[in-house]
């Protein structure tokens, strides 16, 4: 009986060693597959080397390992949707989706989910739906703030981070904006003192604190570390954004003149841009908005000639491009117009201007509430 029960023992530390071993090894092998994914994440995508990289993507996407562990299968296809970004949008969402169906529902896999719903607000923001990538960024960025052991580069959080405050900026959540971008701030000493995220975390913090109107103290030594920043590397930053800073904390200070010298060597920039593409949205809305800051501040300075030509300068941009700006553009542009027409005795003109400025206004609403509907339903 006892020498029944010592192999009856015997087995059960047989079978159990076994079942030890056998997940062992499993682990290693998710341990090299890993290994190999991430290496494979980090190469650097050329013209020479993109179809090679992509056929190993594929191949991962179909290999037995990586289909029987989630995580994995998630990785796999979040670098594919990575991959096919630019080059076609459906099947980058495609695969986009595929990873999100297979984590989202679980408490864990929070670096895939964080990638995937990064990945899906990039993909909504290039097709232009503003309101379905302010989901998926702030998704992202929830996940970074709620952990910070989560395991993502600090490059990768920064991003995410930072994404998602530009996203809620350019939808007036202003509060959310700052509070991303102070988190933000914690990491840029863990980065490349030339990273363009270390000046872009700055620019983004000046400007969520004029925008909703915050208390400034820190701004003084948020535009000297932007001095430094673009001291030190000049060749790696813009110094229009260091200009904008400037602009935005004179403003506050009215001190018109310093807000005239800086809006003046901004539409110099501006200008030169302008002259090379034309039809950038992006190029033409800055050019218009320092034509507008110039017509304002001649006007506060009472320098009333010099106001008007740069008012005809921004209703030439207007009159040639004025389906390329934005609501928030062209509303300023009517305040403007409606202090200029007061300030010189012109009561009917200011008047109308205001009332055009109160009609982009609502315009601007009701527009940005219907795309907010639409976009939001389209996700469920």
């Amino acid at each position: 009986m006892k020498f029944r029960l010592l192999l009856l023992c015997c087995g059960f530390l047989f079978v159990f060693a076994c079942k030890q071993d056998t997940s062992k090894q499993q682990s290693d092998v998710v341990a090299n597959y890993n290994k190999a994914i991430d290496e494979l994440s980090n190469k650097v995508t050329t013209a020479k080397n993109a179809d090679s990289i992509l056929n190993a993507w594929q191949k991962y996407n179909t290999d037995a390992v990586v289909l029987a562990d989630t995580n994995l299968n998630a990785n796999v296809k979040y670098y594919l949707g990575r991959m096919y970004a630019r080059k076609n949008a459906d099947t980058a969402k495609m695969y986009l989706q595929q990873g999100l169906e297979l984590v989202e529902q679980s408490k864990d896999y929070l670096p895939a989910k964080a990638r995937i719903y990064n990945g899906m607000g990039n993909l909504a923001y290039s097709e232009t739906l503003e309101h379905q990538a302010n989901y998926y960024y702030n998704k992202a960025a929830m996940i970074v703030l709620s952990d910070t052991t989560v395991k993502l580069g600090t490059m990768a959080k920064a991003i995410m981070l930072l994404s998602a405050s530009q996203s809620n900026k350019n939808l007036q959540q202003y509060s959310l904006a700052y509070k991303m971008d102070l988190a933000a701030l914690k990491l840029m000493p863990k980065l490349p003192p030339n990273s363009v995220n270390q000046q872009r975390v700055l620019v983004q913090l000046i400007t969520d604190i004029y925008k909703a109107d915050l208390p400034d103290a820190a701004v003084a030594g948020y535009i000297k570390k932007l001095e430094k920043l673009q001291a030190t590397y000049p060749e790696d930053f813009n110094p229009r954004f260091l200009y904008d800073c400037k602009l935005f904390y004179y403003d506050k200070h009215k001190n018109a003149d310093s807000v005239l010298k800086y809006a003046l060597i901004n539409t110099k920039m501006d200008e030169e841009v302008y002259l090379q593409d034309q039809l950038a949205e992006t190029t033409t809305s800055n050019l218009y908005i320092s034509y507008v800051n110039i017509f304002i501040n001649y006007t506060k300075l009472k320098d009333f000639a010099k106001a008007a030509i740069f008012k005809q300068k921004a209703d030439g941009i207007i009159k040639l491009h004025g389906k390329l700006l934005k609501y928030e553009d062209l509303i300023r542009g009517c305040e403007a117009r409606s202090e200029y027409y007061a300030a010189i005795g012109q009561k009917d003109k200011a008047l109308d201007a205001a009332n055009e400025a109160i009609s982009l206004q609502k315009e601007n609403f009701e527009s940005e509430n219907t795309q907010a509907i639409a976009e939001m339903n389209a996700l469920y």
